[in-house]
């Protein structure tokens, strides 16, 4: 047994195809490596040339890893956000966080899916703590998809 279709509106709807959100597209791009970001700090990185150009608004993977300093208390906190607006107005991810406990560093690193809209095709990296800077970060795109009805 198998599903074909679903109903929606009471319109029977094909699984797949041009009613649902696009495939996933494998493509990896370096946003940044190695780089120092102060505490506190959210620089916007440009999507416009990983991303088709049309008028599309599209789910994007990312992946991100930072290493602390090597004081003591010293703290990385990686929030990754939707758009050029501050990183608390728009969607948000925390990937990562880590304090220091020893005077030594410490590394932490995850992913998310993220929507970036055709009006806005940037993304945020925002340092939240105030108390550490990023000494070795990194930051990647790995793939994406578009959302809503392809046809």
């Amino acid at each position: 047994m198998y599903i074909s279709d679903i109903e929606s509106n009471g319109i029977p709807q094909k699984i797949g195809g041009d009613n649902f959100d696009g495939p996933w597209v494998v493509k990896y791009q370096v946003i940044f490596d190695n780089k120092s970001i102060a505490a506190s700090n959210r620089t916007v990185y440009s999507l416009s040339s990983y991303l088709p150009k049309d008028d599309y608004d599209y789910e994007v993977l990312f992946w991100g890893e930072a290493e602390t300093g090597k004081a003591t208390n010293n703290q990385v906190d990686i929030v990754l956000s939707s758009g050029k607006t501050d990183a608390y107005s728009t969607f948000t991810a925390r990937i990562g966080r880590v304090v220091t406990k020893t005077a030594s560093s410490e590394r932490t690193a995850g992913s998310c899916i993220l929507p970036i809209f055709a009006n806005d095709r940037n993304v945020g990296w925002y340092n939240g703590d105030s108390n550490g800077t990023a000494t070795a970060a990194y930051f990647r795109a790995l793939g994406y998809r578009r959302l809503g009805k392809n046809t």
